[in-house]
């Protein structure tokens, strides 16, 4: 998969970059909050990025290509 991402980081990228909030995203997926921040570490790490809106710049570029 892309970055390597589980299908739970995955599903919370998707969301990210639609323009959700952590919170809103977790509450889309059904997960807790506490859960998708810890998702969102591991993710910002997969990625090498460190802000919710780099990520979301980096997804964008990646799907466009891909």
């Amino acid at each position: 998969g892309l970055f390597d991402l589980t299908p739970a980081e995955a599903r919370l990228a998707v969301e990210l970059a639609s323009g959700h909030s952590v919170q809103e995203a977790a509450m889309e997926i059904g997960i807790a909050v506490k859960s998708a921040r810890t998702y969102l570490e591991r993710i910002f790490r997969k990625t090498e990025t460190s802000r919710q809106s780099e990520l979301v710049a980096l997804l964008k570029s990646a799907w466009s290509f891909s």
